[in-house]
């Protein structure tokens, strides 16, 4: 059940990304879209884990009581309500904003992820910079530099779909060569497939000048649900008093800082020049 936890991580909010490059946005809310996108690749996912549970899995990853029934943890099935309440504890300190905004209700729109440079203030001038968004193309080093927000309105509904589509294309080809995998090297590629195509969504596509990719928070949603779900599997509780319970403390954060690598690599730099 761990690996049907990790996949929901990276992928209950890939109707986000598929939805954001739509442009009859239709009335399915972003969760269905994920359920959806997981049946449609059920051959391959099924050689995995148990594809029921995952397709509940990522579309009952919200909590919110406002939200409607249909894509609420707490009205999952008695057998996954569990899960599904772990998955949207992941989902929440992923994102902390998941639930508390409303936009979720609305359709996902083509908003570019923001430059984290554009939130900076210099204190000489104290004039922020111009506003810079990304293109939404597959990640290359070429392609990673972040333009002026007005230059990016008049091809982005255009490139954002051809993302999209070679994005279904390759997930696509990645099924058809998965066969015999080992779940690890699949998971790998996945998360290497998601980093290509997503790295220029922003996860909250609703709030302009959301800096934080949606290839971020699937990878970090599903490290955390892993997390939680092995601390209670050592626990043996899987109860959703347990589960909801943020008083307890079920995995760390480990951050490192390589200070002075600057200094050491320039000082390196000229002891051989």
């Amino acid at each position: 059940m761990l690996h049907c936890v990790q996949l929901a991580g990276l992928l209950h909010d890939i109707g986000i990304f598929i939805q954001h490059g739509l442009s009859n946005k239709g009335e399915l809310k972003h969760p269905q879209i994920s359920r959806d996108f997981i049946l449609l690749y059920k051959d391959i996912l099924s050689q995995y884990v148990d594809v029921s549970v995952l397709a509940e899995l990522v579309e009952r990853h919200h909590g919110n009581p406002l939200f409607p029934k249909e894509i609420l943890a707490q009205e999952a099935s008695p057998e996954n309500r569990p899960l599904c309440l772990l998955l949207n504890q992941a989902n929440c300190m992923s994102d902390l904003e998941c639930d508390e905004n409303g936009g979720f209700f609305k359709d996902s729109k083509g908003i570019p992820l923001s430059s984290v440079f554009a939130q900076l203030q210099l204190y000489v001038d104290k004039a922020r910079p111009v506003p810079k968004g990304y293109r939404p193309l597959p990640l290359k080093p070429e392609d990673a530099f972040p333009y002026e927000e007005t230059s990016l309105n008049k091809a982005y509904s255009k490139e954002l779909f051809a993302l999209v589509e070679n994005f279904k294309k390759d997930f696509s080809q990645l099924a058809d060569e998965s066969g015999g995998l080992q779940f690890e090297a699949f998971l790998s590629r996945l998360t290497a497939l998601l980093q290509q195509y997503t790295w220029p969504v922003p996860s909250n596509t609703e709030k302009k000048g959301s800096d934080i990719s949606l290839y971020d928070h699937l990878k970090t949603t599903s490290a955390i649900a892993a997390a939680l779900y092995l601390y209670h599997q050592e626990k043996g509780d899987f109860s959703e008093e347990s589960i909801c319970n943020l008083n307890e403390k079920k995995f760390r954060l480990v951050v490192g800082d390589l200070s002075g690598i600057q200094k050491y690599i320039f000082s390196g730099l000229a002891k051989t020049s």
